[in-house]
């Protein structure tokens, strides 16, 4: 293989070599200062004079953490919170999908409307917050999982999915005998292991980084978030 050593392909080299160096500068910049203000004193950081280097060396902030006995039960929550939301969020969301890939789903047209109306209307926080607590799930582990339990992009998605698997699959199971239950769980499904990990990947990652609807809806500390320390 011949290299090109022509000045054009020099200095395209070097623009692209010197524009990755620029972006991992700016990529690191934020962990090394948070790390640099986990090392330096309270002073320092109030008076926001640290940047990359610790000024005020101190390790009481992870004494602090550590000895408070938080972080075991806060990532313990974040688990939990995460798994069992993302179980209901792939059952909820496939199983209302399903019906919308039907071709002979009576009203089809009406509710594909309703689904993608939510994607640009809201209620807002406030409406939100009182239905949680009208609902009695204030404070509990359900205030982050069930409102949001279908995220109409991810319906979206998997509807599409779903529409896309031959037709003549099913019919083969009619013939066979099977219903729609079987078909979905035996069939569709297991032909849907793409889309169902790309979903729940969605999923699992907005609950993994969801601090604020915790800090709207729980108050007792014992089911905060990793997040919130």
């Amino acid at each position: 293989m011949v290299k090109d050593n022509s000045l054009s392909t020099r200095i395209l080299t070097l623009i692209v070599h010197t524009t990755m160096i620029f972006v991992l500068i700016i990529t690191l910049y934020p962990v090394l200062n948070v790390f640099a203000s986990s090392l330096s004193s309270a002073d320092a950081n109030n008076r926001g004079i640290v940047t990359i280097f610790p000024i005020g060396f101190t390790l009481d902030s992870y004494k602090m953490i550590f000895t408070a006995g938080t972080v075991p039960r806060a990532f313990k929550n974040s688990v939990v919170y995460t798994v069992v939301g993302t179980l209901i969020n792939l059952i909820l969301t496939t199983s209302f999908a399903y019906p919308l890939s039907r071709k002979n789903l009576p009203l089809k047209s009406f509710y594909t409307w309703l689904v993608i109306t939510t994607m640009y209307f809201s209620g807002g926080l406030i409406p939100h917050f009182i239905l949680v607590k009208n609902l009695g799930l204030y404070d509990t582990m359900w205030a982050l999982i069930l409102p949001g339990a279908i995220h109409t992009t991810n319906l979206i998605i998997m509807r599409t999915f779903f529409q896309n698997i031959p037709h003549e699959l099913e019919e083969s199971a009619y013939l066979d005998g099977a219903n729609e239950f079987v078909i979905f769980t035996r069939i569709v499904l297991p032909l849907s292991k793409a889309a169902l990990a790309t979903v729940g990947l969605y999923y699992a990652v907005g609950h993994w980084n969801s601090w604020f609807n915790a800090m709207i809806f729980l108050s007792d500390q014992k089911n905060f978030l990793c997040s919130l320390f």
